[in-house]
């Protein structure tokens, strides 16, 4: 038989549960929400993004920053985080436009040097 501390006892670990299973998805739902919302200005804009990230190891990135119309570079290891160079978004010269071919001109081109080298191989 259950003695009347071991019915309480069941009962104050059914409660904890149940709380349980009701705070956690409500922790889920928060955490989603705020980090959809991320940091935005009062009109709804992102404040920060990031432009650009080079890796220079396996542990080592250089990481260009925008900050509204400044842009900052900065040097991120496993440390420290640290600012290398500031400028505003004017200073930085503009990249070169390079046409970079599409699939199609990459698969005509794969299967021409297929087609060239059993040529070869057929000779």
């Amino acid at each position: 038989m259950t003695s009347p501390d071991q019915v309480n006892l069941l009962w104050e670990a059914a409660k904890v549960f149940l709380t349980l299973l009701l705070i956690i998805p409500f922790i889920y739902l928060a955490t989603r929400f705020y980090a959809h919302k991320g940091l935005r200005s009062v009109d709804g804009r992102r404040r920060l993004s990031v432009a650009e990230v080079y890796s220079l190891g396996p542990r080592q990135k250089l990481v260009l920053l925008e900050v509204g119309e400044r842009l900052l570079l900065l040097g991120v290891t496993d440390g420290a985080i640290n600012v290398l160079h500031e400028m505003d978004q004017g200073d930085l010269p503009a990249l070169p436009v390079e046409e970079t071919p599409g699939f199609a001109t990459k698969l005509r081109q794969a299967l021409s040097q297929l087609k060239d080298s059993r040529e070869a191989k057929d000779d």
